[in-house]
Formats: structure tokens, sequence, C-alpha cells
């Protein structure tokens, strides 16, 4: 019984230092509107992504646009405000609007009348069960 309790300890500690390991450290190409590409390493977490160019400049993207970041206490990537390109496959707001506008149908229905419910018969009797615990 020991053994088996030991196994399972050693397993489950296992299982959780491999879910704790973060993913190897890879890099990727960046394409960008504009047609230019860049090589990033992707970094920091599923909560706060942010990348890294070859050249050691920090990249953090939100909606599409990607501005240049600084590190924070060597964890995280703030933006600074300046922006460093768009994604290959990004799409103004009002352009977004204007074909989601024109995609969308619209009709006129009434909504289902709601009355509430009524019993419209003769006599109705609830039958009644008494349980008693004890």
């Amino acid at each position: 019984m020991i053994r088996i309790i030991i196994l399972s300890l050693l397993l489950t500690g296992w299982q959780t230092g491999h879910a704790q390991t973060p993913p190897a450290l890879e890099w990727a190409d960046l394409h960008l509107l504009n047609g230019d590409s860049h090589r990033v390493m992707l970094l920091g977490s599923r909560s706060a992504p942010y990348m890294m160019l070859e050249d050691g400049r920090y990249l953090v993207e939100q909606q599409g646009i990607y501005y240049l970041a600084r590190l924070q206490n060597n964890r995280y990537a703030t933006s600074t405000g300046e922006e460093f390109g768009r994604s290959a496959s990004y799409q103004d707001p009002e352009e977004k609007e204007a074909r989601q506008a024109s995609s969308t149908v619209s009709a006129q229905a009434n909504p289902p009348a709601r009355t509430p419910y009524s019993y419209q018969g003769g006599s109705f009797e609830q039958p009644l069960v008494v349980v008693r615990v004890g």
C-alpha cells in the first residue's frame, strides 16, 4: 500500500514539474502589413505575451498593431506608445465595421405574444404526498 502511495506521489510531482516548465525559446518570423519581415523570439506568459527582436528591442501587440516596449522588473513588457508596425492580417476598425454592416441581414419580426399560463379546464386537484421521516 505504501508503495502505491509513494508511486502516485512521485508521478504527481513529475507531472507538476513538467506542467510548470516554460516552452522552449524559439525564433519566429513576424510579417508586417508593409511587407517587412523580422525575426522575433516569443516571450512572456499567456496573460502577458511579448516579443524580442533580433536587435534586442521588445514588442507588444495590441489589436493587430505592434508597439515598441520596455521591460519592467525583467518580467513585464509595457508599451512605449511608439508604433513599430501593423500585422499582415490587420484591418482598420472602420473597414471591419463596414464589411460587417454590409454582410448583416436585418429583418423586421414581431416577437411572440407572451401571456401567462392559465388553466382552462374544469376542476383540477393536485395529488398530495406526505412522507414522514422519523
